[in-house]
């Protein structure tokens, strides 16, 4: 509110409530219909692989609030529904199930579709999931703004992290969890080896730590880090 009364008085105009609230509600409804998406991933088989989703992400990234954004991730939603009732899949022939933690590399987004030859698909990523998006409550719509905006992975406790990451495990019927260190983003590396391990000890699936740079090329080595992948692509379907 500080910062409306400040560009009121500095450009001479005044601020549309009416216009913020609808900015809000398309905003609320998007994210709605994104978790949607992400609820349909559930099924077996996945219905859409990470690499698709991280960068169907964008419009979350750069036009919420607006009627276009809601139009897309209506039909996304439509489309992939229908796939699910169709018992189709991202992957023809799934037979494990991976998660991504933390940012992909943006730079060799290939790495992710690698695994599929295996018959292996990243189901879900906290990325899309904890980073972007987040409903609004509209009933308050200011604090709920602001709540939506603190409420980011890097905000969440340890603990909660591992209790998201164990009931994700869960539902996404997964088998194996993909830990990106990525040195461009400290906040969502925090305590991945705790969580790699508590995962392991709670519900009994393994984690794979993988170092990297989701922004930097040369800190990722696409050798390395493939040749670590199949190994564990290899003890999962042991």
């Amino acid at each position: 509110k500080g910062l409306v009364a400040f560009l009121e008085e500095h450009t001479g105009k005044r601020m549309d409530q009416d216009r913020f609230l609808e900015a809000l509600t398309l905003s609320d409804r998007a994210a709605e219909i994104w978790y949607e998406i992400m609820d349909l991933r559930k099924s077996r088989p996945c219905p859409v692989a990470t690499r698709e989703m991280v960068g169907n992400v964008f419009p979350l990234v750069t036009l919420l609030g607006t009627r276009p954004t809601v139009d897309f991730f209506q039909a996304m939603r439509d489309e992939i529904k229908e796939m699910v009732e169709r018992g189709q899949g991202a992957v023809p022939d799934e037979r494990i199930r991976l998660a991504l933690d933390n940012i992909p590399p943006w730079h060799d987004l290939a790495f992710l579709s690698s695994v599929e030859e295996r018959g292996a698909i990243f189901a879900i990523e906290n990325y899309t999931c904890y980073a972007w998006g987040g409903r609004i409550e509209l009933s308050d719509p200011w604090r709920g703004y602001a709540r939506k905006c603190l409420d980011t992975w890097p905000a969440y406790s340890i603990e909660e992290r591992i209790q998201i990451y164990v009931r994700q495990a869960q539902e996404y019927h997964l088998d194996g969890y993909v830990f990106h260190a990525n040195r461009s983003c400290k906040p969502l590396s925090t305590a991945q080896q705790e969580m790699q391990r508590v995962l392991l000890e709670r519900v009994g699936v393994p984690g794979l730590l993988l170092e990297g740079d989701h922004a930097d090329p040369r800190g990722f080595s696409p050798a390395h880090a493939q040749s670590q992948l199949e190994a564990f692509l290899e003890m999962l379907g042991a």
